[in-house]
């Protein structure tokens, strides 16, 4: 993986990334997907809005022969909550720096009964916590339902010790010592 050098918000929903140049292409993915391959040490996101957070590109060059890592750990969260009546719109809030923080979107209730947010790119290894308020044509705004979640996307390999017997014939699989 390539290290950014320039994350640029450029528009409402367009973003400009520049990494450390090293052997290209450069294979660029999004939500796991293979989206791009360019040549140069640059590429320009236009597409859905991610509030005033990056979207999660992965970029991996000529000699990276590793899976991107979205593709089996995702780096985000995806909030889903039901509907409720009387609603005009729902707001997300996200814990940092002991204070919470209103992403700066507004879900609008459409009487589908389900929504869902899917956050920005989280720190492994870190506790996050979110909520949603629903909030009425009043400005009123519900107590929050919220979620909490330990970001572990690369789990440490197990340490174990496994033993086989030639006599059972059973693999015997325990932590080690």
């Amino acid at each position: 993986m390539i290290t950014f050098s320039l994350i640029e918000k450029t528009g409402a929903a367009s973003w400009h990334f520049e990494w450390v140049a090293t052997t290209a292409p450069y294979r660029i993915y999004l939500d796991g997907r293979l989206v791009s391959t360019v040549t140069s040490a640059e590429y320009d996101y236009e597409g859905r809005a991610y509030g005033t957070y990056p979207p999660p590109l992965e970029v991996l060059d000529a000699n990276d022969s590793t899976t991107a890592q979205n593709l089996d750990y995702s780096p985000r969260l995806t909030l889903q909550w039901r509907g409720v009546t009387g609603t005009a719109y729902y707001v997300v809030e996200y814990y940092a720096d002991a204070a919470w923080t209103r992403v700066d979107l507004q879900i609008p209730e459409t009487g589908f009964g389900y929504y869902n947010y899917q956050t920005p790119v989280l720190t492994d290894v870190t506790t996050a916590q979110w909520r949603v308020l629903a909030v009425d044509a009043y400005a009123n705004e519900s107590d929050p339902l919220a979620f909490s979640a330990l970001i572990v996307r690369n789990p440490d390999t197990p340490d174990v010790t496994m033993t086989y017997s030639a006599v059972s014939g059973n693999v015997t699989i325990a932590e080690a010592s």
